[in-house]
Protein backbone atom coordinates (compact mmCIF):
# COMPACT_ATOMS: atom_id res chain seq x y z
CA UNK A 1 0.00 0.00 0.00
CA UNK A 2 1.33 3.57 -1.30
CA UNK A 3 0.84 6.17 1.67
CA UNK A 4 1.73 9.61 1.55
CA UNK A 5 3.77 11.20 4.54
CA UNK A 6 1.64 14.25 5.78
CA UNK A 7 4.57 15.62 6.95
CA UNK A 8 7.43 15.72 4.10
CA UNK A 9 4.85 15.19 1.07
CA UNK A 10 6.87 11.78 0.22
CA UNK A 11 5.40 8.96 -0.74
CA UNK A 12 6.24 5.29 1.11
CA UNK A 13 5.09 1.72 0.27
CA UNK A 14 4.44 -0.94 2.97
CA UNK A 15 4.34 -4.47 2.30
CA UNK A 16 3.27 -5.79 5.33
CA UNK A 17 0.99 -4.04 8.09
CA UNK A 18 0.53 -0.17 7.75
CA UNK A 19 0.85 2.68 9.99
CA UNK A 20 -1.98 4.30 11.25
CA UNK A 21 -3.17 6.59 8.61
CA UNK A 22 -6.18 8.80 7.39
CA UNK A 23 -7.98 8.76 4.35
CA UNK A 24 -9.86 11.08 2.16
CA UNK A 25 -13.37 11.32 0.35
CA UNK A 26 -14.22 13.58 -2.04
CA UNK A 27 -15.94 14.11 -5.26
CA UNK A 28 -13.42 14.06 -8.42
CA UNK A 29 -13.34 17.39 -9.87
CA UNK A 30 -11.34 18.51 -13.15
CA UNK A 31 -7.07 19.28 -12.57
CA UNK A 32 -6.69 16.46 -10.35
CA UNK A 33 -3.20 15.51 -8.67
CA UNK A 34 -2.19 12.40 -10.02
CA UNK A 35 0.86 10.65 -8.63
CA UNK A 36 3.02 11.71 -11.81
CA UNK A 37 2.03 15.36 -10.84
CA UNK A 38 3.52 14.42 -6.83
CA UNK A 39 6.48 12.77 -7.83
CA UNK A 40 7.63 15.55 -10.51
CA UNK A 41 6.71 19.47 -10.04
CA UNK A 42 3.53 19.84 -11.23
CA UNK A 43 1.27 19.12 -8.27
CA UNK A 44 1.28 22.00 -6.39
CA UNK A 45 0.09 23.90 -9.57
CA UNK A 46 -3.08 22.42 -10.05
CA UNK A 47 -6.67 23.04 -8.29
CA UNK A 48 -6.70 19.59 -6.83
CA UNK A 49 -3.83 20.14 -4.78
CA UNK A 50 -5.13 21.82 -1.94
CA UNK A 51 -7.33 19.16 -0.40
CA UNK A 52 -4.20 17.35 -0.24
CA UNK A 53 -2.60 19.90 1.48
CA UNK A 54 -5.66 20.44 3.92
CA UNK A 55 -6.30 16.77 4.14
CA UNK A 56 -2.49 16.12 5.50
CA UNK A 57 -2.99 19.81 8.29
CA UNK A 58 -6.20 17.79 9.12
CA UNK A 59 -4.39 14.10 9.73
CA UNK A 60 -1.54 15.91 11.23
CA UNK A 61 -4.02 17.66 13.82
CA UNK A 62 -5.44 13.60 14.76
CA UNK A 63 -1.80 12.22 15.17
CA UNK A 64 -1.55 10.33 12.29
CA UNK A 65 1.75 10.65 9.95
CA UNK A 66 0.19 9.43 7.00
CA UNK A 67 -2.78 9.57 4.37
CA UNK A 68 -3.93 8.11 1.55
CA UNK A 69 -5.72 10.04 -1.22
CA UNK A 70 -6.99 7.85 -4.32
CA UNK A 71 -6.15 10.93 -6.85
CA UNK A 72 -2.53 10.37 -6.02
CA UNK A 73 -1.51 7.45 -3.98
CA UNK A 74 -2.57 4.80 -6.94
CA UNK A 75 -0.23 4.68 -10.31
CA UNK A 76 -3.50 4.68 -12.65
CA UNK A 77 -1.08 3.91 -15.70
CA UNK A 78 -0.36 0.15 -13.98
CA UNK A 79 -3.72 -1.46 -14.84
CA UNK A 80 -2.47 -4.29 -12.27
CA UNK A 81 -1.61 -1.91 -9.52
CA UNK A 82 -5.54 -0.35 -10.58
CA UNK A 83 -7.22 -3.77 -10.14
CA UNK A 84 -5.23 -4.70 -7.20
CA UNK A 85 -6.46 -1.02 -5.50
CA UNK A 86 -10.18 -1.37 -6.58
CA UNK A 87 -10.32 -4.69 -5.18
CA UNK A 88 -8.42 -3.34 -1.94
CA UNK A 89 -10.73 -0.18 -1.27
CA UNK A 90 -12.86 -1.79 1.21
CA UNK A 91 -10.30 -3.32 3.34
CA UNK A 92 -8.04 0.32 2.67
CA UNK A 93 -10.98 2.28 4.43
CA UNK A 94 -12.11 -0.31 6.84
CA UNK A 95 -8.35 -0.25 8.19
CA UNK A 96 -8.16 3.85 8.01
CA UNK A 97 -8.14 5.21 11.74
CA UNK A 98 -10.29 7.80 10.46
CA UNK A 99 -12.04 9.26 6.82
CA UNK A 100 -12.69 13.04 5.98
CA UNK A 101 -15.09 13.61 4.06
CA UNK A 102 -14.36 16.56 1.85
CA UNK A 103 -17.75 17.97 0.26
CA UNK A 104 -16.56 20.63 -1.85
CA UNK A 105 -19.67 22.43 -2.94
CA UNK A 106 -21.27 23.02 0.94
CA UNK A 107 -20.43 26.80 2.18
CA UNK A 108 -23.00 26.22 5.10
CA UNK A 109 -21.34 25.42 8.72
CA UNK A 110 -24.16 22.84 9.62
CA UNK A 111 -24.42 19.80 7.02
CA UNK A 112 -28.30 19.18 6.13
CA UNK A 113 -30.20 16.75 3.92
CA UNK A 114 -29.79 18.59 1.05
CA UNK A 115 -25.81 18.11 1.86
CA UNK A 116 -26.16 14.27 2.60
CA UNK A 117 -27.95 13.80 -0.46
CA UNK A 118 -25.28 15.31 -3.10
CA UNK A 119 -23.24 12.83 -1.15
CA UNK A 120 -25.23 9.88 -2.26
CA UNK A 121 -24.67 10.52 -5.68
CA UNK A 122 -21.35 11.58 -5.34
CA UNK A 123 -19.48 8.95 -3.31
CA UNK A 124 -19.22 5.56 -3.22
CA UNK A 125 -21.46 3.50 -0.27
CA UNK A 126 -18.39 1.50 1.56
CA UNK A 127 -16.66 5.16 2.18
CA UNK A 128 -19.43 5.62 5.02
CA UNK A 129 -19.73 2.30 5.73
CA UNK A 130 -16.50 0.98 6.08
CA UNK A 131 -14.74 3.36 8.65
CA UNK A 132 -15.41 2.86 12.06
CA UNK A 133 -14.47 6.66 12.27
CA UNK A 134 -16.03 9.25 9.63
CA UNK A 135 -15.81 13.17 9.69
CA UNK A 136 -17.45 15.55 7.23
CA UNK A 137 -15.88 18.87 6.19
CA UNK A 138 -17.06 21.81 3.76
CA UNK A 139 -15.68 23.60 1.28
CA UNK A 140 -13.42 25.07 3.61
CA UNK A 141 -12.43 22.20 5.74
CA UNK A 142 -15.08 23.54 8.63
CA UNK A 143 -15.68 20.20 10.75
CA UNK A 144 -19.70 20.08 9.98
CA UNK A 145 -20.02 16.28 12.04
CA UNK A 146 -19.39 13.18 12.50
CA UNK A 147 -20.91 9.77 11.41
CA UNK A 148 -21.69 9.30 14.84
CA UNK A 149 -23.33 12.68 15.56
CA UNK A 150 -25.32 12.31 12.36
CA UNK A 151 -26.75 8.89 12.82
CA UNK A 152 -30.06 9.82 12.08
CA UNK A 153 -29.38 11.73 9.24
CA UNK A 154 -27.38 10.01 7.00
CA UNK A 155 -30.12 6.36 6.77
CA UNK A 156 -32.90 8.70 5.87
CA UNK A 157 -30.95 10.01 3.13
CA UNK A 158 -28.68 7.09 1.77
CA UNK A 159 -31.02 4.23 2.81
CA UNK A 160 -27.82 2.86 4.78
CA UNK A 161 -28.83 0.68 7.67
CA UNK A 162 -28.10 2.61 11.00
CA UNK A 163 -26.75 -0.75 12.52
CA UNK A 164 -24.02 -0.99 10.02
CA UNK A 165 -23.28 3.08 10.59
CA UNK A 166 -22.76 2.18 14.22
CA UNK A 167 -20.38 -0.32 13.74
CA UNK A 168 -19.74 -3.78 14.28
CA UNK A 169 -21.90 -4.87 11.98
CA UNK A 170 -20.65 -7.39 8.86
CA UNK A 171 -22.53 -6.18 5.44
CA UNK A 172 -22.84 -10.12 4.79
CA UNK A 173 -25.84 -9.72 7.76
CA UNK A 174 -27.46 -7.41 5.39
CA UNK A 175 -29.55 -8.57 2.14
CA UNK A 176 -28.25 -8.57 -1.40
CA UNK A 177 -31.05 -5.90 -2.14
CA UNK A 178 -30.07 -3.97 0.81
CA UNK A 179 -26.55 -3.47 -0.05
CA UNK A 180 -27.88 -2.59 -3.65
CA UNK A 181 -29.97 0.37 -2.14
CA UNK A 182 -26.80 1.67 -0.64
CA UNK A 183 -25.91 2.72 -3.52
CA UNK A 184 -29.00 2.75 -5.94
CA UNK A 185 -28.58 6.74 -6.52
CA UNK A 186 -24.79 6.70 -6.92
CA UNK A 187 -23.63 8.12 -10.38
CA UNK A 188 -20.56 7.90 -11.96
CA UNK A 189 -17.94 9.40 -15.00
CA UNK A 190 -17.85 5.84 -15.78
CA UNK A 191 -20.11 2.90 -16.34
CA UNK A 192 -18.24 0.34 -15.06
CA UNK A 193 -17.46 2.55 -11.72
CA UNK A 194 -20.84 1.39 -9.99
CA UNK A 195 -19.82 -2.14 -10.25
CA UNK A 196 -16.20 -1.91 -9.16
CA UNK A 197 -17.50 0.23 -6.15
CA UNK A 198 -19.39 -2.99 -4.89
CA UNK A 199 -17.10 -5.08 -4.62
CA UNK A 200 -15.93 -5.12 -1.23
CA UNK A 201 -19.50 -4.96 0.05
CA UNK A 202 -19.80 -8.33 -1.12
CA UNK A 203 -16.33 -9.34 -0.48
CA UNK A 204 -16.35 -10.25 -4.54
CA UNK A 205 -13.55 -10.20 -6.19
CA UNK A 206 -12.74 -9.53 -10.00
CA UNK A 207 -10.65 -7.98 -12.44
CA UNK A 208 -11.25 -4.04 -14.11
CA UNK A 209 -12.12 -4.20 -17.62
CA UNK A 210 -12.53 -0.38 -18.64
CA UNK A 211 -14.52 -0.29 -21.75
CA UNK A 212 -16.72 -3.25 -20.67
CA UNK A 213 -19.75 -0.95 -19.84
CA UNK A 214 -22.96 -2.58 -18.44
CA UNK A 215 -21.26 -5.79 -18.66
CA UNK A 216 -19.14 -5.17 -15.37
CA UNK A 217 -22.55 -5.16 -13.25
CA UNK A 218 -23.27 -8.61 -15.30
CA UNK A 219 -20.25 -9.80 -13.84
CA UNK A 220 -20.88 -8.64 -10.02
CA UNK A 221 -24.05 -10.37 -10.24
CA UNK A 222 -22.18 -13.43 -11.66
CA UNK A 223 -19.82 -13.09 -8.45
CA UNK A 224 -22.47 -12.53 -6.24
CA UNK A 225 -24.05 -16.25 -7.17
CA UNK A 226 -21.70 -18.22 -6.82
CA UNK A 227 -21.31 -16.97 -2.91
CA UNK A 228 -25.28 -16.35 -2.40
CA UNK A 229 -28.63 -17.76 -2.90
CA UNK A 230 -30.19 -14.72 -1.69
CA UNK A 231 -33.69 -14.49 -3.27
CA UNK A 232 -33.52 -10.62 -3.05
CA UNK A 233 -31.00 -10.47 -5.78
CA UNK A 234 -33.97 -10.15 -8.13
CA UNK A 235 -36.33 -7.93 -5.48
CA UNK A 236 -35.86 -4.58 -8.24
CA UNK A 237 -37.77 -2.62 -9.78
CA UNK A 238 -37.50 -1.41 -13.52
CA UNK A 239 -40.00 1.29 -15.46
CA UNK A 240 -38.21 0.92 -18.35
CA UNK A 241 -40.72 -0.37 -20.77
CA UNK A 242 -40.04 -3.82 -23.05
CA UNK A 243 -38.19 -6.73 -22.26
CA UNK A 244 -36.11 -6.37 -19.21
CA UNK A 245 -35.13 -9.60 -18.09
CA UNK A 246 -35.18 -11.33 -14.80
CA UNK A 247 -32.15 -9.98 -13.64
CA UNK A 248 -31.39 -5.97 -13.07
CA UNK A 249 -28.75 -3.66 -15.06
CA UNK A 250 -27.49 -1.51 -12.30
CA UNK A 251 -28.06 -0.68 -8.20
CA UNK A 252 -30.65 2.34 -9.82
CA UNK A 253 -33.25 -1.00 -9.56
CA UNK A 254 -32.65 -1.12 -5.78
CA UNK A 255 -33.64 1.82 -4.86
CA UNK A 256 -36.93 1.05 -2.99
CA UNK A 257 -35.07 -2.22 -1.70
CA UNK A 258 -33.83 -1.37 1.17
CA UNK A 259 -36.05 -3.32 3.57
CA UNK A 260 -36.05 -6.19 1.76
CA UNK A 261 -35.06 -9.26 3.94
CA UNK A 262 -34.32 -13.07 3.11
CA UNK A 263 -37.22 -15.21 4.30
CA UNK A 264 -37.25 -17.20 7.51
CA UNK A 265 -39.70 -19.71 5.60
CA UNK A 266 -38.37 -21.07 2.23
CA UNK A 267 -40.08 -22.37 -0.30
CA UNK A 268 -37.37 -23.27 -2.79
CA UNK A 269 -34.38 -24.97 -1.00
CA UNK A 270 -32.44 -25.84 -4.62
CA UNK A 271 -30.00 -23.12 -5.13
CA UNK A 272 -29.73 -21.21 -8.50
CA UNK A 273 -27.11 -21.20 -11.00
CA UNK A 274 -25.84 -19.43 -13.73
CA UNK A 275 -25.27 -21.73 -16.85
CA UNK A 276 -24.33 -21.37 -20.48
CA UNK A 277 -27.97 -21.03 -21.18
CA UNK A 278 -28.25 -18.83 -18.69
CA UNK A 279 -29.73 -18.32 -14.81
CA UNK A 280 -30.88 -21.70 -13.63
CA UNK A 281 -33.58 -20.94 -10.81
CA UNK A 282 -36.59 -23.31 -8.90
CA UNK A 283 -38.99 -20.65 -7.50
CA UNK A 284 -43.12 -21.55 -6.54
CA UNK A 285 -45.36 -19.67 -9.15
CA UNK A 286 -48.97 -19.39 -10.17
CA UNK A 287 -50.76 -18.73 -13.54
CA UNK A 288 -51.54 -14.88 -13.59
CA UNK A 289 -52.60 -13.89 -17.29
CA UNK A 290 -51.94 -15.12 -20.46
CA UNK A 291 -48.08 -16.66 -20.62
CA UNK A 292 -47.64 -14.54 -17.36
CA UNK A 293 -46.89 -15.98 -13.97
CA UNK A 294 -46.77 -14.67 -10.41
CA UNK A 295 -43.38 -15.94 -8.98
CA UNK A 296 -43.12 -16.03 -4.44
CA UNK A 297 -39.39 -15.21 -4.17
CA UNK A 298 -38.10 -16.53 -0.98
CA UNK A 299 -37.45 -12.38 0.72
CA UNK A 300 -40.05 -10.08 2.63
CA UNK A 301 -40.36 -6.58 3.99
CA UNK A 302 -38.55 -5.97 7.28
CA UNK A 303 -41.58 -4.34 8.83
CA UNK A 304 -43.91 -6.61 7.29
CA UNK A 305 -44.43 -9.84 9.21
CA UNK A 306 -45.16 -13.45 7.37
CA UNK A 307 -44.72 -11.30 4.20
CA UNK A 308 -43.71 -12.03 0.54
CA UNK A 309 -42.09 -10.21 -2.56
CA UNK A 310 -43.43 -11.68 -6.04
CA UNK A 311 -42.83 -10.71 -9.33
CA UNK A 312 -44.12 -11.41 -12.63
CA UNK A 313 -42.67 -13.35 -15.42
CA UNK A 314 -43.78 -13.38 -18.80
CA UNK A 315 -43.08 -16.06 -21.58
CA UNK A 316 -41.47 -14.81 -24.27
CA UNK A 317 -42.82 -14.98 -27.70
CA UNK A 318 -39.61 -16.01 -29.75
CA UNK A 319 -38.98 -19.81 -30.60
CA UNK A 320 -37.03 -21.16 -27.45
CA UNK A 321 -38.95 -18.61 -25.34
CA UNK A 322 -37.03 -17.67 -21.96
CA UNK A 323 -38.54 -15.70 -19.15
CA UNK A 324 -38.76 -12.06 -19.29
CA UNK A 325 -38.87 -10.42 -15.44
CA UNK A 326 -41.65 -7.48 -15.03
CA UNK A 327 -41.60 -5.66 -11.55
CA UNK A 328 -41.62 -6.27 -8.16
CA UNK A 329 -44.83 -6.23 -7.17
CA UNK A 330 -47.02 -7.70 -4.33
CA UNK A 331 -49.38 -10.73 -3.69
CA UNK A 332 -53.07 -8.36 -3.53
CA UNK A 333 -52.30 -6.84 -6.85
CA UNK A 334 -54.05 -7.91 -10.05
CA UNK A 335 -53.42 -8.57 -13.61
CA UNK A 336 -55.44 -8.58 -16.55
CA UNK A 337 -55.42 -11.56 -19.35
CA UNK A 338 -55.81 -9.83 -22.89
CA UNK A 339 -58.00 -10.75 -25.85
CA UNK A 340 -58.14 -9.81 -29.06
CA UNK A 341 -61.32 -9.36 -31.15
CA UNK A 342 -60.55 -9.80 -34.93
CA UNK A 343 -64.46 -9.40 -36.28
CA UNK A 344 -64.60 -6.30 -38.50
CA UNK A 345 -67.77 -5.33 -36.78
CA UNK A 346 -68.21 -1.83 -34.54
CA UNK A 347 -67.94 -3.12 -30.93
CA UNK A 348 -69.16 -1.28 -27.94
CA UNK A 349 -67.74 -2.07 -24.47
CA UNK A 350 -67.84 -0.43 -20.88
CA UNK A 351 -64.12 -1.41 -20.90
CA UNK A 352 -61.29 0.35 -22.22
CA UNK A 353 -61.69 0.04 -26.13
CA UNK A 354 -59.54 0.71 -29.33
CA UNK A 355 -60.96 -0.14 -32.17
CA UNK A 356 -57.72 -0.21 -34.25
CA UNK A 357 -55.84 -2.63 -31.38
CA UNK A 358 -59.11 -4.73 -30.55
CA UNK A 359 -57.76 -6.06 -27.55
CA UNK A 360 -60.46 -6.24 -24.46
CA UNK A 361 -58.78 -6.88 -20.96
CA UNK A 362 -60.74 -8.90 -18.76
CA UNK A 363 -60.02 -8.70 -14.90
CA UNK A 364 -58.58 -11.66 -13.19
CA UNK A 365 -61.30 -13.63 -11.22
CA UNK A 366 -60.51 -15.70 -7.68
CA UNK A 367 -61.62 -19.14 -9.59
CA UNK A 368 -61.45 -18.01 -13.21
CA UNK A 369 -62.06 -15.37 -15.49
CA UNK A 370 -65.16 -14.66 -17.57
CA UNK A 371 -66.46 -12.11 -20.15
CA UNK A 372 -69.32 -11.31 -22.66
CA UNK A 373 -69.53 -10.31 -26.02
CA UNK A 374 -72.96 -8.96 -27.33
CA UNK A 375 -73.37 -9.49 -30.72
CA UNK A 376 -76.16 -7.45 -33.05
CA UNK A 377 -77.17 -8.34 -36.59
CA UNK A 378 -76.03 -6.02 -39.59
CA UNK A 379 -79.93 -4.50 -39.41
CA UNK A 380 -79.94 -4.83 -35.52
CA UNK A 381 -82.94 -7.11 -35.47
CA UNK A 382 -81.28 -10.13 -33.64
CA UNK A 383 -78.42 -10.27 -31.46
CA UNK A 384 -76.77 -13.08 -29.44
CA UNK A 385 -74.46 -13.56 -26.43
CA UNK A 386 -70.63 -15.01 -26.42
CA UNK A 387 -69.24 -16.14 -22.94
CA UNK A 388 -65.60 -16.13 -22.90
CA UNK A 389 -64.86 -18.08 -19.89
CA UNK A 390 -61.03 -19.47 -18.89
CA UNK A 391 -60.05 -21.31 -15.93
CA UNK A 392 -57.37 -20.34 -13.01
CA UNK A 393 -54.78 -21.58 -15.70
CA UNK A 394 -56.05 -19.13 -18.49
CA UNK A 395 -57.65 -21.78 -20.65
CA UNK A 396 -60.70 -21.66 -22.91
CA UNK A 397 -62.95 -23.18 -21.27
CA UNK A 398 -67.13 -23.35 -22.81
CA UNK A 399 -66.70 -20.71 -24.98
CA UNK A 400 -70.56 -20.04 -26.78
CA UNK A 401 -73.65 -20.29 -24.54
CA UNK A 402 -76.49 -18.02 -25.39
CA UNK A 403 -78.60 -17.34 -28.42
CA UNK A 404 -81.46 -15.01 -29.11
CA UNK A 405 -84.18 -16.80 -30.47
CA UNK A 406 -82.90 -19.81 -32.26
CA UNK A 407 -80.84 -18.14 -35.48
CA UNK A 408 -77.32 -19.05 -35.24
CA UNK A 409 -75.83 -15.17 -36.21
CA UNK A 410 -72.41 -16.22 -36.17
CA UNK A 411 -69.03 -18.82 -36.42
CA UNK A 412 -66.23 -18.05 -33.53
CA UNK A 413 -63.73 -19.83 -33.17
CA UNK A 414 -60.84 -19.12 -30.69
CA UNK A 415 -56.82 -19.65 -30.79
CA UNK A 416 -53.50 -18.87 -29.01
CA UNK A 417 -51.14 -16.14 -31.19
CA UNK A 418 -48.96 -13.64 -30.96
CA UNK A 419 -50.36 -10.20 -31.57
CA UNK A 420 -48.41 -6.78 -31.63
CA UNK A 421 -45.00 -9.24 -29.89
CA UNK A 422 -47.25 -10.26 -27.27
CA UNK A 423 -49.11 -13.93 -26.71
CA UNK A 424 -52.94 -14.11 -26.41
CA UNK A 425 -56.50 -15.82 -26.99
CA UNK A 426 -57.57 -14.47 -30.79
CA UNK A 427 -61.33 -14.61 -31.27
CA UNK A 428 -62.20 -14.96 -34.58
CA UNK A 429 -65.97 -13.91 -34.98
CA UNK A 430 -67.59 -14.57 -38.63
CA UNK A 431 -70.91 -13.50 -39.44
CA UNK A 432 -72.70 -16.82 -40.86
CA UNK A 433 -75.63 -15.83 -43.82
Amino acid sequence: MRLLNATTFEFEEFLGPCPAYAILSHRWQDDEVSLQDMNGDRATGKSGYSKIDMCCREAIKHDLQFTWIDTCCIDKASSAELTEAINSMYRWYQDARVCFVYLSDVEESEVDAQDLDALNTSQFGHKLIAPSVVKFYNSEWKFLGSKQTLIDLIPAITGIHHKMLEGGADPESFSVAQRMSWVSKRTTTRTEDIAYSLLGIFGVNMPMLYGEGERAFTRLREEIMKHSNDHSLFARTIKKEGYRGLLAKSPASFQHSHDIIPSINKLSEVPYSVTNFGLSITLAFMPWAMDTYFVALDCERDDIYDSRIGIYLRLLPERNQSLDGMDLKTFELSNFPLIHLRQTTEVLSRNVWDDRERFLKLKVGDRGTAGRIWYESADKSRYMVIKLGFDDGFNPGDRLTGMCETVQLVAVSISKEVVGGQRMWVVDIQHVV
